[in-house]
């Protein structure tokens, strides 16, 4: 069966407040990773980094995050 989807949905969830922490992760640029908390209640990780180009970045985090929710339903794997 499939679900309807809507490519332009008539609302989209816009920023309701800051996570606490912003962590700088250990690479050469120090990025730093912020937790934006949306008005539909879920979390959006972004990643702030000077002077690159993040679209790279961003797909190696979204790739790490599928992954840990993979192993997280099924450990043996």
């Amino acid at each position: 069966p499939t679900r309807p989807h809507s490519p332009f949905p008539a609302s989209v969830p816009t920023i309701y407040n800051f996570g606490d922490k912003v962590e700088v992760l250990q690479s050469l640029q120090k990025p730093k990773k912020l937790t934006l908390l949306g008005s539909d209640g879920q979390s959006y990780l972004f990643l702030c980094k000077p002077n690159d180009d993040l679209r790279t970045d961003s797909r190696v985090m979204e790739f790490y995050s599928m992954i840990n929710k993979l192993l997280r339903r099924d450990a043996v794997a």
